[in-house]
């Protein structure tokens, strides 16, 4: 048993109680985290797994994913400041990952992409994508796999805004103007792409007109 695991035990006990879960098997119900798990950890015989910590910190707020990974002893040896910055990258990471798949959620029924939504994926996520040399089909599973390889903030950050705009286009059913003539002037298309982008405009056009 290290001094950081009773530790970190010792504040695992207080902050469940301290909101509201004042029984291990409270907690474990809610989280998905056995109770066997939380005993040994507050306990302090077990370290928590990253993913044992992911799983409680929606339940141990105002605490993120970030800060209990570091209450945990996995940014030792950093200064306080880099701490605060990775625990932050962390947060943000998740938070961005939480967006994305609530939109893939929004997208597919039983596993399968709308058609409707590839054609809208397809115009706005092909270019960043493209532009990375990051090639996958449109598959509900192709995405959520997309997720967890990008390991770029900024470049996820890019992709959630395409899904934003996406959604947009499926939501209203019809595509921003200045979205279409930015991507005409800053890409260079193939005849193939042209010939879809078109027929994603009259799909557009023909739920206009069924309003």
């Amino acid at each position: 048993m290290s001094g950081n695991n009773q530790g970190f035990g010792d504040f695992l006990k207080y902050t469940r109680v301290r909101y509201g879960y004042k029984t291990q098997k409270k907690l474990a119900e809610i989280s998905g985290v056995s109770q066997t798990t939380l005993s040994r950890i507050e306990a302090g015989i077990q370290k928590p797994l990253p993913e044992t910590l992911k799983l409680l910190a929606p339940h141990l707020r105002p605490y993120t994913y970030g800060e209990l990974m570091d209450k945990a002893g996995y940014f030792e040896g950093t200064s306080s400041g880099l701490t605060r910055e990775v625990a932050a990258v962390i947060d943000n990471n998740e938070e961005l990952n939480k967006e994305l798949d609530r939109y893939i959620d929004s997208m597919t029924i039983g596993g399968m992409l709308k058609p409707e939504a590839i054609h809208s994926l397809e115009l706005e996520l092909s270019p960043i994508l493209h532009a990375e040399n990051i090639e996958f089909a449109y598959a509900e599973s192709e995405l959520r796999h997309l997720l967890v390889e990008l390991d770029s903030i900024d470049l996820k950050n890019s992709v959630l805004q395409a899904f934003i705009r996406a959604d947009k286009i499926l939501k209203n059913g019809f595509i921003e103007p200045q979205t279409i003539a930015a991507h005409h002037e800053s890409e260079e298309w193939t005849e193939e792409e042209l010939e879809e982008i078109e027929r994603f405009k009259e799909f557009v056009r023909s739920k206009r007109k069924g309003k």
